[in-house]
C-alpha cells in the first residue's frame, strides 16, 4: 500500500479530549496491522487534511535518556526514543523514534537544546515514504515559565508570517513531557513546536529546495523577499542573511511569475519581540540591543514599499490578534509583543520615518 505525506501527517493528530485513567497503549504498527476500525480511519483521511491548518495544542511525551541527550548536545548522533500521543479519546499510540540535537547558537545557549525526531521508514507508516520521515522539534530552551512565554511567541512569529504569505514554514505548538528513560531527571513538562520540512515546505509551494549561498539579492524573488524584509523588521530580527542562507531556506518554484528563487526565513528567537536573555545583535549592525529595529532589506522605490505597507496594514488585525487571543500567554506577557509591533506600525504610517528608517538603511 502507497502511503501519502497526508498519511503521515496524521501521526501528530489526535481529538483532544480528557485521557481516560485506563487509556490503552498500543504500537502504531500493530494497531495499524490488527485493528480493522484504526486501519479504515486512516486509510480514509482525504488528501486535503493537512494538521498543520490546526491550532489546537498537541499533548505528546517523549521518553529518552535526556541526560545523555544534554551531555552530548554538540555531537550528531541518533539516540533512541519512544512517542507516545493520543489518537482518537482513548487510545494512545507509540512509536519507537530516534533524536538528536540540532540547531547552531541554541546549542550553545540552552541547557536543553533543540532536535530532530526521526521516524524510521522500516514502520508501517513509512515502509512507501522517501521524504518527510525528519521533523523540526523546538523545545524549551531551559525550564520556568519565561522560557515558555518565549517559545510561544516565537511560534506566534511564524504564525504571523504565515498571514502574510504561503512563503512560510508552518507550525503547530505542543505541550509536551519528557520522561528520562534512566530516571535521573525528574519529569518536566513544556511547550514545544514542530515547523514543516523544507521538504514538505517546497513541495506544497511545487518547487524543490535551493540550496546555493552568494546569490545577490537582487536575484531572489523581489516581491516575497521585500515582505519578508520588512516582516524581519516588524519583529526585530537581524539574525538571518540571504547571500549566506543563515536562517535562509531558498525555494525555486515552478511557476513562471516567480523566475527567481523565493527567500523562506526562519529561526525568530533573536527577535526583540521576545527578547531573550542570550540574544545579542550582529557584530555588523550599528544596534546595541535586538529590541533596536535595524532595516536589513534592498531599496525600493516607494510606490513599492507602500504597496507593502498596505498587506501589512490589511494583516494588523489578524497578527495582533494570535497574541490577543492567545491561550497560552498570560494577559502581561502579551503587553509587550504588542507595544513592539505598534512602534512598527507607527513607523510605516509616517512618511518621515519610513525615510530615517528604513529608506536610509536599505541595500
Amino acid at each position: 500500500m502507497k502511503y501519502s505525506i497526508n498519511h503521515y501527517i496524521i501521526l501528530f493528530v489526535f481529538i483532544t479530549l480528557q485521557v481516560p485513567a485506563k487509556a490503552q497503549l498500543h504500537d502504531f504498527d500493530s494497531l495499524y496491522e490488527h485493528s480493522p476500525a484504526f486501519t479504515k480511519y486512516f486509510d480514509s483521511v482525504k488528501d486535503t487534511f493537512d494538521f498543520f491548518n490546526d491550532d489546537e495544542i498537541l499533548d505528546v511525551t517523549i521518553k529518552s535518556d535526556f541526560r545523555n541527550l544534554i551531555k552530548k548536545k554538540f555531537g550528531d548522533e541518533y539516540q533512541p526514543a519512544t512517542l507516545e500521543m493520543v489518537m482518537f479519546d482513548s487510545v494512545v499510540v507509540r512509536w519507537d523514534i530516534s533524536i538528536k540535537p540540532r540547531g547552531g547558537i541554541r546549542r550553545e545557549q540552552c541547557y536543553f537544546p533543540p532536535v530532530k525526531l526521526n521516524f524510521s521508514k522500516k514502520q508501517a507508516l513509512f515502509r512507501q515514504l522517501e521524504v518527510f520521515d525528519k521533523v523540526k522539534f523546538v523545545g524549551n530552551c531551559q525550564s520556568g515559565d519565561l522560557y515558555d512565554v518565549y517559545l510561544v511567541e516565537e511560534y506566534y512569529i511564524y504564525k504571523m508570517y504565515n498571514l502574510l504569505t504561503p512563503f512560510s514554514y508552518r507550525v503547530r505548538l505542543m505541550k509536551v513531557k519528557y520522561i528520562d528513560s534512566n530516571g535521573k531527571k525528574k519529569p518536566r513538562e513544556n511547550y514545544a513546536f514542530i515547523v514543516e520540512s523544507t521538504d514538505q515546505l517546497a513541495k506544497r509551494l511545487n518547487g524543490i529546495n535551493f540550496e546555493r549561498e552568494g546569490i545577490p539579492i537582487r536575484m531572489i524573488d523581489r516581491e516575497t523577499s521585500t515582505i519578508m524584509d520588512l516582516f524581519q523588521f516588524m519583529v526585530g530580527n537581524t539574525d538571518y542573511t540571504v547571500y549566506t542562507l543563515h536562517n535562509i531556506k531558498l525555494i525555486k518554484i515552478a511557476d513562471p511569475n516567480y523566475p527567481n528563487p523565493v527567500a523562506v526565513p526562519y529561526d525568530f528567537d533573536y527577535s526583540g519581540l521576545i527578547n531573550t536573555y542570550y540574544a545579542i545583535p550582529g557584530e555588523n549592525w550599528p544596534i546595541e540591543d535586538v529590541t533596536q529595529r535595524y532595516y536589513m532589506g534592498g531599496c525600493r522605490e516607494m510606490t513599492e514599499f507602500e504597496e507593502v505597507f498596505n498587506t501589512f496594514r490589511e494583516k494588523r488585525e489578524a497578527m495582533e490578534a494570535l497574541l490577543v487571543n492567545s491561550k497560552y500567554l498570560t494577559d502581561n506577557a502579551k503587553k509587550n509583543p504588542l507595544m513592539y509591533i505598534d512602534e512598527f506600525y507607527k513607523i510605516i504610517n509616517s512618511e518621515a520615518a519610513v525615510k530615517s528608517w528604513i529608506v536610509n538603511n536599505c541595500h
